[in-house]
């Protein structure tokens, strides 16, 4: 199964773009030329992020991670926590997801989940 998230042009240099992801919103970005999708929730509440520079910071306590690996750099969210990064690739100029799923069904995003804690636990 494959998931379209936006335009790769609709994401502006040194800004951020929106899409839905499996009815959650996520954020795309462009970091040192390459693309990064996080989960457009922080970890420590659940506030919303913004970009400022290299840091996504949570609209709500100011907690802030690194735009480049989704590591805390401060505030009120744990020190090790991250930010959990969405894998995508660029088919025909839209940043895609893809994922296997037998039988896909009810709650996409609760079936999704656990793949991507397993994928984010290997990335450091």
């Amino acid at each position: 199964m494959k998931v379209f998230l936006c335009p790769v042009e609709a994401i502006p240099e040194g800004g951020t773009k929106t899409a839905t992801f499996f009815e959650r919103e996520v954020i795309a970005l462009k970091v040192e030329g390459k693309l990064k999708v996080y989960l457009n929730i922080c970890p420590h509440l659940g506030g919303s992020l913004r970009r400022e520079g290299h840091k996504l910071i949570c609209q709500s306590h100011n907690s802030e991670f690194d735009c480049r690996n989704g590591q805390c750099l401060g505030g009120p969210a744990h020190p090790q926590s991250r930010l959990l990064y969405i894998p995508t690739f660029v088919e025909g100029g839209l940043l895609t997801f893809s994922v296997d799923i037998d039988n896909p069904q009810g709650d996409l995003f609760a079936q999704v989940l656990p793949l991507l804690i397993r994928q984010n636990d290997d990335v450091q």
